[in-house]
């Protein structure tokens, strides 16, 4: 046998294969899988970013892009890009592996700017709830600082 016949005695297999949807194509279970694992991502996601006290819209403007394409993330819909992964792991505050599910979420580490980011939104209330928030505040802070 020669090396000619060696190649196509080798490759004959794989090109009848009858467990792949076409030629070169990954078996329809696997993209079954593919498709659980994007809407698991998304669940993910989508919990994280409640958990943080971000709408859909706020962290698509932090992110550059239309909330659509954040709705579309957390239904499992658009697959995330690796780099999209890491800017959404760091505005929540939780590692990469957390944001996929490789990893449990165990430390509740908040976002740089949490505080102030919740702040900003109080802002955007009304005049008499912007003024019960505050109220609460001071009451909170003033009970913090006589127990000392």
């Amino acid at each position: 046998m020669n090396v000619a016949q060696a190649v196509v005695v080798e490759t004959t297999p794989i090109l009848v294969s009858t467990s792949f949807t076409e030629v070169g194509a990954l078996p329809r279970r696997a993209k079954n899988e593919r498709e659980d694992m994007s809407q698991l991502i998304g669940e993910t996601l989508a919990s994280l970013r409640k958990q943080r006290g971000f709408t859909q819209v706020e962290l698509a403007e932090r992110l550059g892009v239309s909330q659509n394409v954040v709705s579309e993330y957390e239904r499992g819909k658009s697959r995330l890009t690796a780099p999209m992964i890491v800017q959404i792991a760091e505005l929540l505050g939780v590692s990469s592996d957390e944001l996929l599910g490789l990893k449990a979420n165990k430390t509740k580490k908040r976002p740089k700017g949490w505080m102030s980011h919740r702040l900003r939104r109080v802002e955007d209330l009304p005049a008499a709830d912007r003024k019960m928030v505050l109220r609460f505040i001071d009451g909170l802070v003033a009970r913090q600082n006589t127990s000392r």
